[in-house]
């Protein structure tokens, strides 16, 4: 008689192992930005800026090249060395090739984001992205705008400033989710329809250990507009 055991045929002493098929994981793509040689040298703007020596010297740059030349299901990491990044230095990521992006600053106040027109960072279609390590300055429009189709995104250890005085909303979330975790918001517009944050639609939230604060005081200034349908969780914070 033959019995089988955990896998193995024992009653012929022949032991069968099953080896599983492993599938490749692709690994991610890796982009670089330095624009006057920051922490690294400056880049030579040269494609497909996968080293320092190569880097772009634009996020725009790198952000138009992943949404003609990105593999979509491929993540995607982007580099920003310290700079401050201005001109039309806009940020829009808005193809599925954006999706599985991350892009990472050289740090508070050292990497920072002001493009001088449109959203410093807009949303639309591309899903599971992050932001960490710098500075977005809104000068014009917001300095994030996400529209419902761009979902779970993260933004972490980011300042959000705004240096734009009157009517002007820090943070426009449209809907779908977004996460702030260790987050400093710093709003300088003091008028009725100024908001830091501004929800709408379904998007949902979570603040993990954030700070707000208006920058200058007046009437409304620094206000929170939460009127979405989706769920927003305030933890640890100061707002």
């Amino acid at each position: 008689m033959k019995t089988v055991s955990s896998g193995c045929l024992t009653g012929w002493r022949i032991c069968f192992c099953l080896i599983g098929i492993l599938t490749p994981v692709a690994r991610p793509a890796i982009y670089y930005i330095s624009k006057d040689g920051g922490e690294h040298c400056a880049g030579s703007d040269t494609p497909p800026y996968d080293t320092w020596a190569k880097a772009a010297i634009s996020p725009k740059t790198v952000v138009d090249y992943v949404r003609s030349h990105g593999a979509g299901a491929v993540a995607n990491i982007i580099y920003i060395d310290a700079d401050t990044f201005a001109s039309d230095d806009a940020i829009r990521l808005d193809h599925a090739n954006h999706s599985a992006t991350i892009l990472i600053g050289a740090g508070r106040g050292r990497t920072i984001l002001s493009p001088s027109s449109h959203n410093a960072i807009y949303g639309s279609g591309a899903s599971n992205i992050t932001v960490q390590d710098l500075t977005i300055r809104q000068v014009v429009a917001n300095a994030v705008y996400k529209e419902s189709s761009a979902a779970d995104w993260t933004f972490q250890d980011v300042d959000f400033e705004s240096t734009r005085l009157g009517n002007g909303t820090l943070i426009n979330l449209r809907g779908n989710t977004t996460r702030f975790l260790r987050c400093q918001f710093h709003h300088a517009a003091a008028s009725e329809d100024s908001y830091t944050v501004f929800m709408t639609g379904d998007a949902g939230a979570t603040f993990v250990c954030c700070i707000s604060s208006p920058a200058v005081m007046g009437y409304q200034s620094g206000q929170w507009y939460l009127g979405s349908s989706g769920e927003t969780e305030i933890t640890n914070s100061i707002v």
